[in-house]
């Protein structure tokens, strides 16, 4: 019995290291997971910065395009109007250019 009680201290402090080893263990392994983690997230957040600017990039041509046909359209229908009306459109452009001249002088 007298053994019993003096390795008593001893089995408790080798209990103590294997639980510290296995915390130390735990804890290293959740380290691991949470770069996993990190890593995917970040992986996912590249990708969908990625996919919105690709995104805004295809919004801006479009705009660009529609800009582009409205400026064909409104330059078609205003040589349109010329050819139908050629004396108003030179009357038009004399007063403007008249107009124009008036402003400058002051």
């Amino acid at each position: 019995m007298a053994n019993t009680a003096r390795d008593f201290p001893l089995n408790r402090e080798k209990l103590a290291e294997s639980d510290v080893k296995g915390d130390i263990s735990a804890l290293q392994d959740d380290l691991a997971a949470l770069r996993s983690d990190l890593k995917a997230l970040f992986g996912d957040a590249k990708d969908y910065a990625a996919e919105q600017a690709r995104r805004g990039g295809d919004r801006g041509k479009e705009t660009a395009e529609k800009a582009k046909e409205s400026a064909s359209e409104a330059r078609s229908a205003f040589e349109d109007q010329i050819r139908e009306k050629p004396l108003t459109a030179v009357g038009v452009a004399l007063g403007v250019g008249f107009l124009v001249g008036l402003i400058q002088r002051r």
